[in-house]
């Protein structure tokens, strides 16, 4: 999915050269974000000549697409380049230099060669992030150029080695019409792209670098795979040693079966992160940006009464994809539960893909309409999985809150809750309510802030709690066993006289141990994310406001409000230099 926008100011990206013995790096480039593109050429052409034959120079540099504003958040990662980022990219955590690591689709191009590149942060702390250089470019607008990826490049994963090395596997956009030219003309095209897509892998271009400002697609022999289909995901290392990753399979020369409404994911394995192959097909669904991890820890308190019997059922890996029924952007983020075992190593006919043994239900963890393209990472440091959705919001596409997901081993689905580094950027309390209240009451927010709620538990059915914010309404109907919980514009902005759209639902379960209910509202700018009984239910949506300057909590008289508080929220932007900075001083201790 696309964006657009005009970059705003002139920003002048240099990337740093590598050190001596290191990755070769003569596939990167130096960058300058100026205003506009003068030079008039249409998509996929550089001036009067092919995007291969482009002299990359400083300038010059757009984003793809026009006409969206710019619109800042403080405490969510966005581009600043062009706010029509989407996708997550290559998450991981560097265990060499100690920094995380998070990227995205940025619609940011030369002249029009190529349409998407990757953007980067890193941290040192996971609470605050400087902006570098893209990490990967496309072919197309690349020194040298690179047939396999020369229209564009999409969403794929990073994968840590067994050596501490980062690889990054991405599915580059090939021309592969070359009798008809396909957007190039036929001495553009790459032969060996039969499907429209390969499999390239970058290596960060200096290991002494601890941001890894630059990457390299010279250190291995690319495209790693060829004739493959879209997004490929982070690796998993199985007992005998090798690597395997599963891609999104609906190219049809993938030769995994399928219909016209569900097809199955490809699955690919390296002995050595260097040379890889196709293995076979699963059973699994395939779907826009599948990842498959073991199951994350349990969620706290979920075990209580349940027996020892019981726990070692529990499925061991979770699967998980989006639009995966022939493309049909209405299927939201679906996550599968079951027992994976891999096969036996080595390429297609002599290696097997293994089994998938499915268990209870699946989940959907996002409405299709607001979020999508869920990307996680193991973080080795505080031994969790963290995950990063995108939010799909009109003309400034921008990252959910990084969520720590745990698995709830009673419901037997995903919880997600903010990082817990989140609190850190709380500047200071805003307002709080510290009497129970059974009535209508106030809390003051503002428009970036962290507010949470807490509600004694009713005896009986049939309550109902109303909370306002930011021209939203966010209602929950409780019943001994669930919450259904929903948001949903106050009224219809189009026509005042006429009922307001539908509400987008959760339906979230409650327990016996459940002796309070708590909501977590983070408001920042025209982003909404809520989260509600520890986040066993979470609804992310651009709200029908210009922000959220109060929260209106109002609810049946059998329901009481224990206490409320709202903090403002500080940035998380920071220099290059602080990040720096923050790791000399780490050195020091």
């Amino acid at each position: 999915m696309m964006g657009a926008c005009y970059v705003s100011t002139a920003v002048l990206l240099l990337l740093l050269r590598p050190a001596a013995g290191a990755f070769s790096s003569d596939d990167t480039v130096r960058v300058a974000a100026r205003t506009g593109d003068s030079s008039g050429a249409p998509p996929g052409r550089c001036g009067s000549a092919p995007c291969a034959a482009c002299t990359i120079q400083e300038g010059n540099y757009t984003c793809s697409d026009r006409g969206f504003p710019s619109r800042g958040y403080t405490f969510h990662v966005s581009d600043t380049l062009c706010p029509s980022g989407n996708d997550p990219n290559g998450v991981f955590y560097d265990p060499r230099h100690g920094v995380y690591h998070m990227g995205w689709q940025m619609h940011l191009v030369h002249h029009g060669c190529g349409t998407v590149q990757w953007g980067h942060m890193v941290s040192a702390d996971f609470v605050t992030w400087a902006e570098l250089p893209p990490s990967i470019w496309s072919g197309g607008v690349t020194a040298g150029g690179f047939k396999y990826d020369n229209v564009s490049i999409f969403s794929g994963s990073a994968t840590v080695g067994s050596d501490g090395v980062p690889r990054m596997v991405y599915p580059g956009m090939c021309a592969s019409a070359c009798a008809h030219g396909h957007m190039h003309p036929p001495t553009d095209c790459y032969e060996e792209c039969k499907t429209g897509f390969s499999y390239g892998l970058v290596v960060p271009a200096n290991l002494s670098d601890p941001l890894y400002t630059e990457w390299t697609k010279t250190a291995v022999d690319n495209p790693i795979v060829n004739n493959t289909g879209l997004d490929p995901s982070s690796a998993w290392q199985t007992k005998s040693g090798e690597w395997r990753f599963v891609g999104n399979g609906r190219a049809e020369a993938t030769g995994c079966p399928g219909n016209a409404t569900l097809q199955t994911t490809p699955i690919y394995g390296s002995m050595d992160l260097v040379t890889f192959y196709k293995i076979g097909c699963t059973s699994l669904p395939a779907g826009d940006c599948p990842t498959l991890f073991p199951r994350p820890p349990l969620a706290p308190g979920s075990t209580e009464g349940l027996s020892e019997e019981a726990l070692a059922s529990l499925p061991t890996h979770v699967y998980k994809c989006g639009w995966f029924e022939s493309g049909d952007p209405t299927n939201p983020d679906t996550c599968w539960f079951g027992d994976l075992t891999d096969g036996k190593p080595g390429p297609e006919g002599k290696g097997t893909v293994g089994s998938w043994t499915q268990k209870g239900t699946s989940q959907n963890i996002a409405a299709a309409s607001t979020t999508h393209s869920m990307k996680d990472f193991w973080d080795p440091v505080h031994k969790r999985r963290v995950a990063w959705v995108w939010i799909q919001r009109v003309g400034s596409g921008t990252q959910t809150v990084p969520r720590e997901v745990t698995f709830d081993a009673r419901s037997q689905q995903l919880v997600f809750t903010p990082a817990r580094e989140l609190k850190q950027l709380r500047t200071h309390l805003i307002s709080a309510i510290t009497q129970p209240a059974e009535h209508t009451v106030q809390l003051n927010a503002s428009g970036a802030s962290d507010s949470e709620l807490w509600f004694a538990r009713p005896d009986s059915s049939g309550i109902v709690l109303n909370v306002a914010a930011g021209g939203t309404v966010l209602s929950a109907n409780l019943s001994s066993d669930a919450m259904q919980f929903c948001q949903g514009p106050a009224q219809n902005k189009q026509d005042p006289s006429k009922p307001p759209p539908a509400p987008q639902c959760v339906r979230v379960p409650l327990y016996p141990t459940d002796e309070a209910l708590d909501m977590r509202v983070l408001a920042d700018g025209d982003i909404m994310e809520v989260y509600v009984l520890g986040g066993r239910g979470v609804l992310t949506f651009q709200g029908y406001g210009k922000g959220v300057g109060s929260i209106s909590i109002g609810a049946s008289k059998q329901l009481r409000l224990l206490n409320a508080s709202a903090w403002a929220m500080g940035g998380i932007k920071t220099s290059v230099e602080d990040v720096l900075s923050q790791l000399k001083a780490r050195e020091a201790l």
